[in-house]
């Protein structure tokens, strides 16, 4: 256990030592009338939520992986000097584990070649800011997302087709149909939605609630004035009633799934390349 490890547990447990003695202090004072069950409940609580969240600080700030574990204390002050910077990141949540996964990568690798940390990680402050400035460029944020999206497009088509031949099994997985205007909805979704998503959750608004239900109506609104006002064109009532097979036999499922694999092994690169960088 790092001084760090140590200052943030002792910390804690000192915060919860104050919080109990307080919370029995305020009971020691009422002693002069009969304690209620609901007085005894909430002080219980208390005492408590106060070990819970000195555990919780061990499990979630102090604990280490089996990876971490492989480090050696200089390399682990290393890797924990980037690991807080990166919780500082304005980024999603998925985004920081797959950066700190590369770090701790790239630092083992370094530490089984017998490099010093020095060599691998001369300042671990500017390494943490460069990897931010890497990931907050604009071309970075771009290529990210459009790999996300292709990669959850494919997943949608492949789940949806197990789901409709789950309810049909009779028909055959590879001959299930999905609607045109299903997969412009899943492209909608893949492409726009979620990147917007992850860019709302970040600035904490109140339109991450209300976006994917405004985007449902605005989705159906749009295919009934279609309907409307624009069926008499074959392009809209393709677009309105027509369906394709998107997975027509196994080659065509295996396909799918090796694209996502080049894909994520694609995002793995570009933020190992982002590292070196």
């Amino acid at each position: 256990m790092t001084k760090r490890d140590k200052l943030l547990l002792g910390s804690a447990a000192f915060l919860a030592v104050l919080v109990i003695a307080t919370a029995v202090l305020v009971g020691l004072s009422a002693q002069s009338r009969p304690k209620s069950a609901a007085e005894l409940l909430l002080s219980g609580g208390i005492i408590l939520l106060c070990v819970l969240s000195v555990v919780f600080v061990f499990l979630t700030k102090i604990r280490r992986n089996k990876y971490e574990k492989k480090l050696n204390p200089e390399y682990y002050e290393v890797y924990e000097t980037i690991r807080d910077a990166v919780g500082r990141f304005q980024l999603p949540a998925h985004s920081k584990k797959e950066i700190l996964s590369d770090v701790l990568d790239l630092l083992l690798s370094a530490q089984s070649d017998g490099k010093p940390v020095s060599a691998a990680v001369p300042d671990a402050a500017a390494f943490a800011e460069n990897i931010l400035a890497v990931y907050s460029s604009r071309r970075s944020r771009v290529l990210q997302s459009l790999l996300d999206g292709a990669i959850a497009f494919l997943l949608f088509i492949v789940c949806i087709s197990a789901v409709l031949w789950l309810e049909d099994v009779s028909a055959g997985l590879f001959r299930q149909r999905i609607d045109y205007g299903m997969l412009i909805f899943l492209a909608v979704v893949s492409f726009v939605l979620v990147p917007v998503l992850r860019y709302l959750m970040l600035r904490r608004s109140a339109w991450l609630y209300i976006l994917p239900i405004l985007t449902g109506i605005v989705f159906v609104a749009a295919a009934e004035l279609a309907r409307r006002f624009f069926y008499q064109f074959e392009f809209t009532r393709t677009l309105l009633d027509g369906s394709v097979v998107m997975i027509p036999g196994a080659a065509a499922l295996a396909f799918y799934l090796l694209v996502v694999a080049v894909l994520m092994l694609a995002k793995a690169f570009i933020r190992k390349q982002a590292l070196r960088a």
